[in-house]
């Protein structure tokens, strides 16, 4: 997939093959939320 077409679904939203995720850093490379933790029991097959 091209950075356009990922662009172009991004825009979209979610639907049945897309999850959208966010996280916070600040500016010492922490993230802030989600914990870690939480966000890799999102990443699934």
């Amino acid at each position: 997939m091209n950075p356009i077409h990922l662009m172009q679904r991004i825009r979209l939203g979610e639907d049945s093959t897309l999850e959208l995720k966010q996280i916070h850093i600040k500016d010492a490379g922490k993230n802030l939320e989600p914990h870690p933790d939480g966000l890799s029991d999102e990443f699934t097959c």
